[in-house]
Parts: structure tokens; sequence; C-alpha cells
């Protein structure tokens, strides 16, 4: 089996018969690069306060993500 964070994602927005502590883990083959970003003009200046307006108004914190080669989920 073959995993990364779209799986650990799937797992958690499906709400999968399954858990991921069915798994062990036994080798890295590769990385995913993960950043968040925000705007320049952003009033977020570290991760702790975006986080915080997130979970305490999440419809008005806009999430995208995109994969590594292009495109863009919003």
């Amino acid at each position: 089996m073959s995993m990364g964070l779209g799986l650990i994602g799937g797992v958690i927005a499906n709400n999968a018969d399954s858990s991921l502590s069915e798994a062990a883990p036994i080798a890295r083959l590769t990385t995913e690069p993960e950043l968040i970003l925000v705007s320049a003009n952003s009033p977020y200046y570290n991760f702790s306060d975006l986080l915080k307006d997130w979970k305490d108004n999440p419809s008005a914190v806009a999430v995208g993500a995109a994969p590594l080669r292009g495109g863009l989920i919003t």
C-alpha cells in the first residue's frame, strides 16, 4: 500500500470505516512539501492567529490546495 497526505485527508474527510492505526509504515519513498501561505496584506502574522480565526469562524477563512504539478483546488 502506498500512502501520503491524500490518503490521510481522505480517511478523515470521508469518515472511513478503516483507520490509519490499522496500517504500519515501513519505508519512506518520497516526501511531500507542505506550505501554508497567506497574502502579504493578510491580518495573520503566525499560524496560531490563522488557526484561531479559522476555528472561531470557519466560513470566514477561505482555504485552497494545489497539487504538486499545477492546478488549484478551493
